[in-house]
């Protein structure tokens, strides 16, 4: 879930693979001209997330899931996991 107003993105979330330390989840957001990090998350080891993150002041018209390496990358390297639209 995603607030423009409040520049927060809500992400919820269970059975996601836990990635353990060299890996974390990637929130990308959707441009028309590319994507921008968004957040890095990790799931509980039940494999549930349940989190609100600050984002910048965007306005995304989609965004996208990916595993990438501790620490993030500037552009998304892993396979995307899930993709939406606003």
């Amino acid at each position: 879930m995603w607030s423009d107003e409040l520049d927060q993105v809500a992400i919820f979330g269970n059975e996601l693979a836990v990635t353990g330390e060299a890996k974390t989840y990637e929130l990308w957001f959707v441009e028309d001209d590319g994507v921008v990090r968004a957040a890095l998350f990790d799931p509980a080891t039940d494999g549930s997330i349940r989190t609100v993150l600050d984002i910048d002041d965007i306005s995304p018209i989609g965004w996208g899931v990916t595993i990438e390496p501790a620490g993030g990358s500037d552009q998304p390297t892993g396979e995307i996991l899930y993709f939406g639209t606003f």
